[in-house]
């Protein structure tokens, strides 16, 4: 069956993977769940668990991302300048830093040339009419973090991109190409009871692929949907215990047999004139022996969630690779914040941009030029502690001097420092 035979049919629901051959496949990810998990775990219902910690995990990759500026290079192998209005020549360690984090091979006289004005540089100024980069970059991150795809559809002039338009990826099917393993023929878009159909190239298709499937990806959202499940099940839980268990800290309770309605104010007005305000905290109170105190506090079991919280949102941040102290500020100091800040980029950020890097050198950068490529650079912080210990070593070993010491740790130099300075140093007498 051919690509156009198969937008013929109509019995396509949103989230399968479709084959073109006689038969239809669902998520293999849900095969073996039922049916009712199948539909609770469908793109849709992912985008509406954007909630709680999920949304402040997955908001937090999405805009770091989306914040990591990306740079256009041109591998040179003629060892010429290469024929572009605007370039700039990029030293041999940053040279080095790209290649081995990129995974690219230079031979003898092949380099590297930042590109500073190219078209595909004003499309990413400029996404499309009504998105700039960032919004249209952390965009693709959310979904990605959410339901494992994010799909935008190129719009071309002459055969080179224009825009990009992303679409709303919980309604976009893949169509399978039943001979070829891991080969899409073409996507189903069917927002709002509307149909759209595309060719692979006219799609973009960001993915976070994962074993059982070579055409769609897993979302970070799905290793940890037990963790989000539970958490909604608590914010209800507590939700409607409010509600119909709303009470008092005490109940104070009136033993005579028919008491008025002006008695009962004035009862009210007096223990709030005597215990209710903050200063008249702690006070004991003292009744007749025609009343009677009871303390209406919650059971334990319903107090108990607190601890269930704080584990779903261990498992939660986990899932999306957020360390607890960006998130929390749970003794939380300088130097384990810079520190969980470097792991983060190292184990979360940057592999995720490298692969959405790899995505765009897959499908736009060759519609350009086949030896352009776009990548980022990899930027840690500095431990505080260990700057001023190794900038301190420097100086004392004679490497650096005070003025170049001032200047690594962010102070303005000052005229003539070395030559007003004692020397300090003893010097042993020779026999």
């Amino acid at each position: 069956m051919d690509f156009k035979s198969f937008f013929k049919r109509s019995t396509i629901k949103t989230g399968q993977v479709v084959s073109t051959d006689d038969s239809t496949q669902t998520n293999p990810f849900l095969t073996f769940q039922s049916k009712q998990h199948q539909e609770d775990h469908s793109p849709q219902n992912l985008v509406k668990m954007n909630t709680g910690w999920v949304s402040v995990c997955n908001g937090k990759n999405s805009a770091t991302c989306a914040s990591i500026p990306l740079k256009l290079y041109y591998k040179n192998s003629t060892g010429k300048d290469p024929q572009i209005t605007r370039f700039k020549h990029i030293d041999k360690k940053l040279i080095k830093n790209i290649c081995k984090s990129a995974n690219l091979e230079l031979k003898q006289k092949e380099t590297i040339e930042e590109i500073l004005d190219h078209p595909l540089l004003k499309l990413f100024e400029s996404i499309n009419d009504t998105m700039n980069y960032y919004d249209w970059c952390e965009l693709n991150f959310e979904y990605l973090g959410l339901i494992g795809n994010s799909y935008n559809e190129i719009v071309y002039k002459d055969n080179i991109p224009i825009s990009l338009s992303p679409l709303l990826s919980e309604y976009v099917v893949p169509v399978a190409n039943g001979k070829i393993q891991g080969d899409i023929s073409g996507y189903l878009y069917k927002p709002e009871n509307k149909e759209y159909k595309f060719k692979p190239e006219q799609i973009l298709h960001f993915a976070q692929y994962a074993p059982g499937n070579t055409l769609i990806g897993r979302g970070d959202l799905e290793t940890c949907m037990n963790a989000q499940e539970r958490y909604c099940y608590y914010d209800q839980y507590e939700k409607f215990l409010g509600i119909n268990n709303c009470r008092p800290d005490w109940l104070l309770n009136l033993k005579a047999p028919k008491i008025s309605e002006k008695d009962l104010k004035d009862y009210y007005r007096q223990l709030m004139k005597r215990f209710g305000s903050v200063k008249n905290s702690g006070k004991p109170i003292i009744v007749a022996g025609d009343m009677d105190v009871k303390n209406l506090g919650f059971a334990p079991k319903d107090l108990q969630f607190q601890v269930g919280r704080q584990w779903s949102l261990k498992e939660i941040a986990g899932s999306f690779g957020v360390p607890e102290a960006l998130v929390t500020v749970q003794d939380v100091n300088r130097a384990n914040a810079v520190e969980s800040t470097n792991q983060y980029l190292r184990y979360t950020i940057y592999p995720k941009m490298v692969k959405y890097c790899s995505k765009i050198n897959e499908v736009l950068t060759p519609k350009y030029d086949t030896s352009l490529f776009v990548w980022f650079e990899e930027q840690y912080l500095e431990n505080p502690v260990e700057k001023i210990t190794n900038t301190i070593a420097a100086y004392s070993a004679g490497i650096v001097d005070r003025n170049e010491a001032r200047s690594a740790m962010g102070y303005e130099p000052v005229e003539n420092i070395d030559e007003n300075t004692t020397d300090t140093t003893t010097t042993m007498p020779s026999e």
